[in-house]
């Protein structure tokens, strides 16, 4: 009688009970740890070192001294100690590399939305990119992260060239610098461009992508696109949702190796694709003893390379969830194959993690394309309003077909640059779908 009050009270449904709090979402990296205290002496000191250690590899002579506007954002939890009391660390790395640094005022559009503050550093690009490597710097040390990241945002009309036909020249980025390199879908209207997160084990590789990011000649400073409001979509509209936790120092989604093509890559993404499963998916549920048949659709040019040599990646997938996977010969439609998972739907959760953790290593982009039955009023909602709460709790884009194209129901995009927020939604679809305790 108390646990129905409380519900009524509280009106939660139980999808969002079982649903990790959105809250958690907006302000923590679900892979880092707490910022370690360190006293303004300690940051000082850090800068100085940092400072001597900057290399500035990539910067060519011709262009240091192109005037940029680069926009990055920080984790809200590493403002702080980025700023200093007073302002006073923020001030000293103006100081000693000649750039302007300036944050977004607390509870902007950028920090209610992502977790993070917006900074503008501007000046020449040497000085900017040595600001950049103090602050990256100082969040690695003292931010309680184990990667090095810069998340800047890109102007939409320089994207094409960044990533180059077939994504050639994003692929050869990944390569020369040593880092991972995500560049969003959509831009984002808080952000006023797209944001694309660099992510290395050294500052001074993320750093060097950032250069050679920012010496293209089609980049542009993002300082003159109108931010908007972000619109509620309408109904079945794809919305933009970023990765959780990026940002300086924010710690990437789980991908094996940096830019990696084939099967090294994506053994090495298997292999600990399962260690970084989202808090929201057991590991066992004991509870799901039916089993389940999920249907999705694969990318045709990637289908090869997930297969791995002899089928060596898909029979690893198979025997660490225990699902039986079925990937068919022809194309369902043009550009993908229909691959068929049946298994408990915790192990299918499990199998579509390690799909999208490879998915994501290969573009960039963790999607996966669910097909639904045309009986799935329950997962819409009146409105769209559970698609709404999908999208708004699992921080992914999520899309539904509005008539079937396919003979066996319609299709269900779920779309970020984490695998985990893909998972979790795909998750909390199937569960809604199969499990007739689910409310509908």
């Amino acid at each position: 009688l108390l646990t129905k009050t409380w519900l009524k009270r509280q009106a939660l449904t139980p999808f969002l009970l079982t649903a990790p709090p959105l809250s958690r979402f907006r302000s923590e990296n679900m892979y880092a740890s707490d910022p370690i205290a360190a006293s303004a002496a300690d940051v000082q000191q850090a800068v100085t070192d940092l400072l001597a250690e900057y290399q500035g590899l990539g910067l060519e002579e011709d262009k240091q001294d192109k005037e940029v506007s680069v926009h990055v954002l920080v984790r809200s939890a590493h403002v702080g100690f980025v700023i200093g009391k007073g302002g006073e660390t923020i001030n000293h790395i103006k100081t000693v590399t000649g750039a302007q640094a300036s944050f977004d005022k607390q509870k902007s559009q950028s920090e209610a939305l992502l977790g993070q503050r917006k900074c503008r550093l501007e000046g020449t690009l040497q000085a900017v990119a040595t600001a950049a490597h103090l602050i990256c710097g100082v969040v690695l040390r003292f931010g309680g992260v184990d990667q090095a990241t810069i998340s800047m945002v890109v102007a939409p009309e320089a994207c094409g060239a960044l990533v180059g036909k077939k994504g050639e020249h994003l692929a050869s980025l990944r390569q020369s610098t040593n880092t991972k390199i995500q560049l969003e879908p959509q831009a984002h209207p808080a952000l006023g461009g797209r944001l694309c997160v660099l992510m290395g084990q050294e500052v001074h590789d993320v750093v060097h992508a950032m250069i050679r990011i920012c010496q293209m000649d089609s980049f542009s400073s993002v300082s003159n696109v109108p931010t908007m409001p972000p619109a509620m979509p309408a109904y079945g509209a794809p919305q933009y949702t970023p990765a959780v936790g990026v940002g300086f120092g924010g710690t990437p989604p789980p991908m094996g190796g940096y830019g990696m093509r084939g099967s090294q890559g994506l053994s090495q993404v298997l292999a600990t694709a399962l260690d970084f499963m989202p808090l929201g998916v057991p590991q066992h549920d004991f509870t799901d003893r039916q089993q389940v048949e999920v249907t999705i659709l694969l990318p045709s040019e990637h289908t090869g390379t997930i297969i791995g040599k002899g089928g060596a990646n898909v029979a690893t997938l198979r025997s660490s969830t225990n699902t039986r996977l079925n990937i068919e010969r022809e194309e369902a439609t043009p550009g993908f194959r229909r691959v068929v998972l049946t298994a408990q739907l915790s192990g299918v959760a499990r199998a579509l993690h390690m799909l999208a953790s490879m998915l994501a290593e290969l573009s960039g982009t963790a999607t996966l394309n669910l097909i639904v039955s045309e009986n799935c009023g329950g997962l819409i909602g009146k409105g769209g309003a559970n698609l709404k709460r999908l999208r708004e709790t699992c921080r992914c884009q999520v899309t539904m077909e509005r008539e079937a194209t396919l003979s066996d129901g319609r299709r269900l995009t779920l779309s970020s640059v984490d695998p985990a927020h893909v998972t979790l939604a795909a998750y909390y679809a199937l569960r809604t779908l199969h499990d007739p305790r689910e409310e509908r």
